[in-house]
C-alpha cells in the first residue's frame, strides 16, 4: 500500500528535483559530472535525458545507461572541447 502511494504521488508531482525516476540515470548523472565539473548539473540532466528518452522503446534494458553514459560523455566532450576553443567574448 505505502509503494502504491509512493507511486501515485511520484505521477501527481514527478520526480524530486535534482533527482530522476531512475537510480542508474542519477549515477550517470553523477559520473558525468565529476569528468566534467565545468558542465552545470542542469545541462548533465538535459543531455541525460534526453539521450534516454531515444532509447526508451530498447528491448535490452540492461544495456541503456551503459549507452546513455557513452552518448553523454561525447556530447559533453564535444561541447566542452568547443567552448575551450570559443574566443572570449570580452576581446
Amino acid at each position: 500500500m505505502a509503494i502504491e502511494q509512493s507511486l501515485a504521488s511520484d505521477r501527481a508531482t514527478g520526480p524530486t528535483v535534482g533527482s530522476t525516476a531512475d537510480p542508474a540515470m542519477d549515477q550517470v548523472v553523477a559520473s558525468l559530472r565529476a569528468a566534467f565539473p565545468s558542465v552545470s548539473e542542469s545541462h548533465v540532466r538535459e543531455c541525460v535525458a534526453r539521450i534516454h528518452a531515444t532509447l526508451d522503446g530498447a528491448r535490452v534494458r540492461a544495456y541503456v545507461p551503459i549507452l546513455v553514459a557513452r552518448e553523454a560523455r561525447d556530447e559533453l566532450a564535444a561541447r566542452s572541447r568547443t567552448l575551450r576553443l570559443a574566443p572570449d567574448p570580452g576581446t
